[in-house]
């Protein structure tokens, strides 16, 4: 009696003990659900919020790209027709380009239902009005806000401003002569507003570029919603206007002037009451087969033999488990290996172990050439020391890294790849190898490098334009009053040019300016940063100066190197350059200010005898520089 005792006491007891642990088994199931559900949709809204701003911005860079089509052509559109139709062959989401000279719209293409618009004054219209004065007065890109087109569907306009050079005089909002102050608004020096390049692009044949009208099939719903500027209300865009079922997790697009947000949410069953309440009678039912099995193998030994007889049966079941997992396992290896991704495994030192078929393609190593060696192998010259020690210091910590990188081939050409590098740990938590995923995107960065060398280089010279000079000045003014930096800005204009114009023809002076830019180059360090204002006006950043007299050695070189005599197309030239200078110390002055001062010392170099260089500081105060000249900013 006393042993049965014993055998039912340890029975209950390890009965007991299985049941707290499936108790502790359905509480982390539960929990391990919510939380593969809740990063799940916190991924896929970030990767479609993500994919939706590249789509919109890409879509956008069309009325970038044709404005300045037509700023380099001085403003004719002949070949409107031929250029948007390589631009939309190139950029997807465009529904049509169009082109408002002064704000009326006077081309568009295709043309096809949206010959109504063909005439329009932007300016005259209230929906487009705030938007089209934004873009003129910031010179800048502006999208508008989203709004119906026919069938109800809607449609959002990016109008790029287009200002030209005045051929043949410079305007100032100080001129006497004119008397419109909406013409003059806008005007910079030597520049008038031309009107707008402008692309149309509906909405719902981006969102069919995404995974997002299909994520109802999937349990899941998106709200695609901005916020009203001017109330604050929220305006839906695409999508549910209430999301059910679990936390949305939202993300925002940065779009020009303007945040759209993504919210996405799951709606499929949740583990609840019900579930729960089933998995605990499971978990009673397995504790009380488990307590009888138990109580009879304390009670009897027989029971022995069928322990034995029932491991037999399980070590079959298992060898046919086995053999499953093996072909899920060849299976597996075979999808990796056919992968349209790079993938690379290495150890935790990185030293390769595996590459797929598609890494030999696109590096041109070999899998018996690759594994054993190392990744770095690909790195290019391109690859920032800094950026790769990141890059280790993230994944060695159990973080997953993303990002772009210009890699080297084996044959020593380069190519972009877009890589995702996950860290591998084992049941201690320790990591054992590293997985790389990547994605050989060089046919689209060389497109997007492309667009922005369009957007912030001088068609004529290969130098940087204002717009990109103006964003560099503005981000040096900002470092030099955090770090007392030392810095200067050149202000340089060619003297009499506009007599070599009139005597020799203009494309003598543009010659003339190409070899200037060439001569310019040839004194500058590869940090500073040359830049053609427009006409004969050249501005040069030098960041992190040793002192202003190092700004002066640069100026007089200039001043010799240009004075120097040359024969251009068969003339022979004696050409003198006067400069302007201005130091950046930290006096918190914005690009403004600062090129204003350079302009205002070039104008005294100018007044004083020309073919030399002036300081701002230096300037005397009998001077009256705040009166020298029209400011050229």
């Amino acid at each position: 009696m006393k042993g049965i005792n014993r055998q039912m006491v340890t029975a209950t007891a390890a009965t007991t003990l299985i049941f707290c642990l499936g108790l502790i088994a359905i509480n982390a199931t539960h929990s391990s659900w919510k939380n593969r559900i809740d990063q799940h949709i916190r991924q896929l809204a970030s990767d479609q919020a993500l994919l939706l701003e590249n789509q919109i911005n890409r879509s956008l860079a069309g009325a970038k790209i044709l404005a300045v089509h037509i700023h380099t052509q001085g403003g004719k559109d002949q070949d409107f027709i031929e250029v948007a139709d390589t631009i939309r062959q190139n950029l997807e989401g465009i529904t049509t380009l169009q082109l408002e000279p002064q704000g009326v719209t006077s081309k568009i293409h295709p043309q096809r239902g949206f010959e109504q618009l063909l005439g329009n004054n932007i300016f005259q219209n209230e929906r487009h009005k705030t938007e089209a004065l934004l873009a003129q007065k910031s010179r800048q890109l502006v999208l508008s806000d989203p709004f119906e087109v026919a069938d109800n569907e809607l449609a959002i306009v990016g109008r790029q401003p287009i200002f030209l050079h005045a051929p043949s005089h410079y305007l100032h909002p100080h001129n006497s002569h004119l008397n419109n102050s909406s013409d003059t608004a806008w005007k910079l020096e030597g520049e008038h507003f031309w009107g707008f390049a402008s692309v149309l692009i509906h909405i719902k044949p981006l969102l069919q570029q995404t995974i997002l009208p299909t994520l109802s099939k999937q349990d899941y719903a998106f709200r695609l919603w901005r916020a009203s500027p001017n109330t604050g209300e929220e305006r839906l865009i695409a999508g549910q206007a209430v999301l059910l079922g679990t936390q949305p997790s939202q993300h925002s697009i940065n779009l020009p002037n303007d945040t759209w947000f993504l919210e996405v949410a799951y709606l499929g069953t949740t583990l609840g009451k019900g579930w729960i309440i089933t998995l605990v009678s499971l978990n009673i039912c397995i504790t009380l087969l488990a307590g009888h099995w138990l109580y009879n193998l304390f009670r009897r030994q027989q029971i022995l033999e069928q322990q034995v007889n029932q491991r037999t049966l399980d070590l079959n079941s298992n060898n046919l488990q086995l053999q499953r997992e093996k072909l899920e396992l060849k299976k597996f290896k075979n999808a990796v290996n056919d992968s349209g991704n790079c993938i690379v495994i290495t150890d935790a030192t990185g030293v390769i172990e595996y590459v797929n078929h598609r890494f030999t393609e696109v590096t041109g190593y070999s899998a018996k050439e690759a594994v054993g060696g190392s990744p770095s192998v690909l790195k290019s010259p391109f690859t920032r020391k800094e950026e790769h020690s990141e890059l280790w210091r993230t994944i060695s910590h159990g973080r997953k890294w993303r990002g772009e990188r210009r890699n080297v081939r084996k044959d020593g050409s380069y190519y972009w790849s877009l890589m995702s590098i996950s860290p591998i740990k084992d049941a201690s938590g320790t990591i054992t190898h590293f997985v790389s995923v990547s994605e050989d995107i060089t046919e689209n960065k060389e497109l997007q490098l492309q667009v922005e060398r369009l957007a912030y280089h001088d068609p004529l010279t290969g130098l940087s334009n204002r717009r990109y000079f103006m964003n560099q000045l503005e981000h040096q003014c900002r470092l030099c009053e955090r770090s007392n930096e030392l810095a200067a800005v050149l202000f340089m204009d060619l003297d009499h040019f506009k007599m070599i114009n009139d005597t020799l023809g203009h494309e003598f002076g543009d010659e003339l300016l190409k070899l200037v830019a060439r001569k310019i180059l040839s004194c500058l360090r590869d940090s500073d940063i040359p830049s053609r204002l427009g006409g004969d006006e050249f501005t040069i950043l030098l960041p992190m100066l040793d002192t202003e007299t190092s700004a002066k050695a640069v100026a007089d070189k200039l001043v010799a190197i240009i004075n120097e005599p040359f024969t251009l197309s068969g003339h022979n030239i004696q050409q003198s350059i006067s400069i302007g200078i201005s130091i950046i110390r930290g006096q918190g002055l914005s690009a403004k200010e600062v090129l204003r001062q350079a302009d205002q010392a070039l104008y005294i170099a100018k007044q004083t005898g020309r073919n030399q260089f002036r300081v701002f500081e230096e300037i005397p105060t009998t001077a009256n520089p705040e009166q020298a000249s029209p400011v050229k900013i």
